[in-house]
This record gives structure tokens, C-alpha cells and sequence, in this order.
């Protein structure tokens, strides 16, 4: 008998500026599997993620010759992207996946950073593999008090994942808790005469982590299985303020103002015979 499924809560909603109010996470559990998605942003600042979590297996691939009936996958899988000062990048790809077809397990590690690849190999023993990059670099200019401005702004953070691995012929055991986390910040200068600026605050993009957990084992009975999930989320949150300051006079002009969300829940807790 299967447990129920416990899906991700409905995110609350953002003040992003004058930007219309962000849909809510876009789930897709099935068997014994969940997909979570969401992508928040306005004109200048935002961030998203997609993340895959749980256990595939031969029910999921029907009529493919290629899965036979001891095929398993099981982990989980992030991908997270950012924006700053209108420039929006894949900041972090991390995935922690295990693979048992035709009586042959394995499996390992990816962790992708803005496109280069920080780390790529098979399971060893339990560990956290992190890293910290700066992450998007960008630039603009505005006007403030008929002065340009010009801004530069990045996003730098960490990524990484935790696992304790136990892979076996038609055995899996697998922890696996990938996790980003970024932050956005601004600088400004400026050439005219008489002219000075600064600026003021900091925002989070994103700082998610998904504890993942499954084991899966083939014998006389079926498929024996146990898979549980659950996600950590904070987004878009902070404020961030040019100041201008020409020949006496001063200006402010706010870049990015989030009220943020604050998210965590259950995705899957299941455990279970499948019968084959």
C-alpha cells in the first residue's frame, strides 16, 4: 500500500514593483516522482528553479524496450537561474542521480555553475561537494538629476550537494540534499562634475535547498521502496537604492524592492511494495 503524496504548498505571492503578481509553484508528482517549477521577476531582478526529485521506474517509461523491469533512477536534480540588472543566467545545475537497468547500478554527481562545470564524477562516500562562484556579472546606466549613472551589478553565492550513497545490483540507497543560494548587489559610478552617488542594500535571488531521500530494492515480493522529500525556498528579497547627489541637490531611485517569500513543505513520503 502506497502513503499519500504530499504536494508543495501554494507560494505566496511577491510585491514585485508594478509587475503582476507570480503564478504559484507548477507541480508534477506522478507515481512515485515530483517536478516543481516557479519564476519570479521583474524588468531588472528575479530568479527561478526547476527541480526533479524522487524514483523512476519501469511503469514510467511503458512500452520502451530500452527500461527494462528492474530499471530504477532515483535522487534529485536542480536547476536555478538568476537576473540582475536585466541579464538573466542558469546560475547552478546540480543533480545527485543514481541508475539501476538490466542488473547494473550506478550513478553520480554534476554540479554546473553559469555554464562551467565545477565538478562531474561517480558516488565515493558521504560528502558535501559546495562551491562558491561569482555567478552573473552585468551593466547598465540610467539618469538621475540629468546625470548618467553607470551601474554594475553580479550575483554571487554558493552550490552544492550532499550525499550518502549505497548503490548495489537492484539496490538503491540514496541521500542526496542539492542546494543554491545567490545574492544580487549593485554598484554605481558616475564622470560629471560636481556629481557624486551610492548605493544602498542587497537583495537575495534565491536560497533553496531539496532534502531528498530513496531507497528502492528489487526482490521475491516486487519492489521494495522508500522516498521522501521536502524544500527549503527563500526568494527575491531585499531592496536596492541609487542616490545621486549634483551640485547640492539629491535624487534617490529604487532598482529592485521585494518583499520576498519565505517557503518549505513536503513533497513526497511514500514507502511500499510495488509488486512486478
Amino acid at each position: 500500500m502506497r502513503s499519500k503524496r504530499l504536494g508543495l504548498a501554494v507560494l505566496p505571492a511577491l510585491a514585485v514593483l508594478a509587475v503582476a503578481t507570480p503564478s504559484a509553484a507548477a507541480n508534477n508528482c506522478k507515481n512515485l516522482w515530483c517536478q516543481s517549477s516557479n519564476d519570479w521577476a521583474d524588468s531588472g531582478f528575479g530568479s527561478s528553479y526547476n527541480l526533479w526529485t524522487g524514483i523512476e521506474t519501469k511503469a514510467d517509461h511503458p512500452g520502451d524496450a530500452a527500461f527494462d523491469s528492474t530499471y530504477l533512477k532515483a535522487g534529485a536534480e536542480l536547476n536555478v537561474t538568476a537576473k540582475v540588472l536585466g541579464k538573466r543566467a542558469s546560475i547552478a545545475d546540480v543533480s545527485a542521480i543514481a541508475f539501476n537497468n538490466q542488473g547494473t547500478t550506478s550513478g553520480g554527481i554534476e554540479i554546473v555553475a553559469a555554464g562551467s562545470v565545477l565538478y562531474s564524477n561517480g558516488f565515493e562516500n558521504a560528502k558535501t561537494y559546495g562551491f562558491d562562484r561569482t555567478l552573473i556579472k552585468a551593466s547598465d546606466s540610467i539618469k538621475i538629476l540629468g546625470v548618467k549613472v553607470h551601474l554594475d551589478g553580479k550575483v554571487t553565492g554558493g552550490l552544492g550537494v550532499t550525499v550518502s550513497p549505497s548503490l548495489q545490483n537492484d539496490t538503491i540507497e540514496l541521500a542526496a540534499t542539492p542546494f543554491t543560494n545567490a545574492y544580487a548587489k549593485v554598484s554605481a559610478s558616475v564622470g560629471a562634475a560636481c556629481a557624486s552617488v551610492g548605493v544602498s542594500g542587497s537583495m537575495t535571488a534565491i536560497d533553496l535547498e531539496v532534502p531528498s531521500s530513496a531507497s528502492a530494492s528489487f526482490g521475491a515480493n516486487g519492489l521494495g521502496y522508500a522516498v521522501s522529500s521536502r524544500y527549503d525556498l527563500q526568494a527575491l528579497n531585499g531592496k536596492i537604492k541609487v542616490k545621486v547627489k549634483v551640485c547640492g541637490s539629491s535624487k534617490s531611485k529604487t532598482l529592485a524592492s521585494f518583499n520576498g517569500l519565505r517557503s518549505s513543505g513536503n513533497l513526497l513520503n511514500e514507502s511500499g511494495t510495488i509488486s512486478l
